[in-house]
């Protein structure tokens, strides 16, 4: 970008003509290429922020304007004139303010094209880029016009950098630089393309994964029939129950209610339930019996299904058979 604006402005030079020969020093006009490149790192180090306030955007558009503005005067600088240029002060302010004004531009303009979709970019780039090289030359020929050549003026530098072809060469450098920049930038906003969708590849993959992973899981603990606790997953809670059963006990709590009870039910006359009545039936009934079962355990009460009419029920910190019993929250209902 820097180089763009600087090429802009030395082209212009070059197209400037006096009745005496001209030439640049070379040092001013590498400081001014410089000043160019450091006001547009300015501007995108602005754009590239996550918000761009209003006190930030005034803030960098004065630091772009006051980089625009000592490239194009140093620029100048670089034609060694005796006697000096002579300046028309209120074109030359014309022209900051119009590099400041181009640069608040330019920033918005930057900042906002972030939130363009992306089909529509494009058209509003070519837009940005035509406003953003009107202010740019406006300035430029507003500052060019702000300077005055005294009658018999001499150009110290004439046997510096000058000649036909030396515009030429810059354009034709500057081409090259510009168009290698805007193919890294291609390539750049492809793999950032391709890496935005490896990501939700991978995200849909361990998306896929877990829900795997949960019916897997599901499938090994639970009985797709009832919903309830398949035997592994009892047998599990049965061992983690008495371990802790265990711990206590080595403590000498001395508490009756560190113990635990393992109720067996088993349905009566379920066979011909399923003969007279068919498989769905029969189901049905066990899913009922499910339902029933967890609807009479305590929350923290383990109910599995662990045969085709065989249930279990882990009843942790149990006193007595009697309090097995009596410690089943009441249900009213029939089949």
């Amino acid at each position: 970008m820097g180089t763009g604006v600087w090429s802009m402005h030395f082209v212009g030079m070059l197209a400037f003509s006096l009745p005496i020969p001209l030439g640049y020093a070379g040092s001013l006009t590498f400081v001014s290429w410089a000043a160019a490149v450091v006001a547009a790192a300015i501007a995108l180090g602005l754009a590239s922020g996550a918000s761009l306030k209003p006190g930030r955007l005034l803030l960098g558009s004065l630091a772009m304007g006051a980089g625009i503005s000592a490239m194009h005067y140093t620029g100048m600088a670089a034609l060694d004139m005796a006697p000096g240029i002579v300046w028309n002060w209120p074109l030359v302010v014309l022209s900051v303010v119009i590099a400041v004004a181009a640069s608040a531009a330019a920033l918005a303009i930057f900042f906002w094209l972030r939130t363009v979709r992306e089909g529509r970019g494009n058209v509003y780039q070519v837009v940005a880029a035509l406003v953003m090289g009107a202010a740019i030359s406006g300035m430029h020929y507003t500052g060019m016009a702000a300077a005055g050549f005294p009658e018999g003026s001499v150009c110290r530098s004439a046997d510096l950098l000058g000649g036909q072809g030396l515009g030429g060469i810059v354009a034709l450098a500057c081409g090259v630089i510009l168009l290698l920049t805007l193919t890294t930038s291609a390539l750049d906003t492809r793999m950032r393309r391709n890496a935005q969708r490896l990501a939700r590849s991978l995200e849909q993959a361990n998306a896929q994964l877990q829900q795997a992973n949960d019916g897997l899981r599901q499938r090994t603990f639970v009985d797709p029939l009832t919903g309830l606790a398949n035997r592994q997953l009892f047998e599990d809670r049965l061992r983690h129950a008495l371990s802790r059963v265990e711990r206590r006990d080595t403590r000498a709590t001395g508490r009756r209610s560190d113990r635990l009870a393992v109720m067996f039910i088993d349905l009566d006359r379920f066979k011909p339930v399923n003969d007279s009545f068919g498989h769905a039936a029969g189901d049905a009934v066990l899913q009922e019996s499910a339902h029933r079962l967890r609807n009479v355990a305590r929350d923290s009460d383990t109910v599995a299904r662990v045969g085709g009419d065989e249930f279990l029920l882990l009843m942790e910190d149990a006193g007595s058979v009697a309090d097995c019993v009596t410690g089943w929250k009441p249900v009213v209902s029939t089949f």
